[in-house]
């Protein structure tokens, strides 16, 4: 596969998780934390492998998809944390 088609597909997956972290904000939205921790693995698992393949225009789109992934999990590990991990 397209190690720059991987790169695409990991930067959208990784901002939908990002979304996702964003509205599990919101009071009794707090159950999308546990679907976004497994979109978030398959977004890192695609940004690495671009990151690893890819030509050099495509490793600023993995490394932005690895950022959002580790700002959104940190976040919703810390929501979690403070609410005693109930939603």
């Amino acid at each position: 596969m397209d190690p720059k088609l991987l790169s695409n597909i990991g930067l959208g997956l990784c901002i939908t998780t990002f979304a996702l972290f964003l509205v599990g904000l919101i009071p009794c939205l707090g159950w999308l934390y546990y679907f976004y921790w497994f979109l978030g693995l398959v977004g890192i698992i695609f940004s690495i492998i671009s990151l690893v393949n890819g030509p050099a225009e495509g490793k600023m789109n993995a490394i932005i998809g690895i950022v959002l992934v580790a700002l959104a999990w940190g976040g919703g590990f810390v929501r979690i944390i403070l609410g005693g991990g109930i939603l």
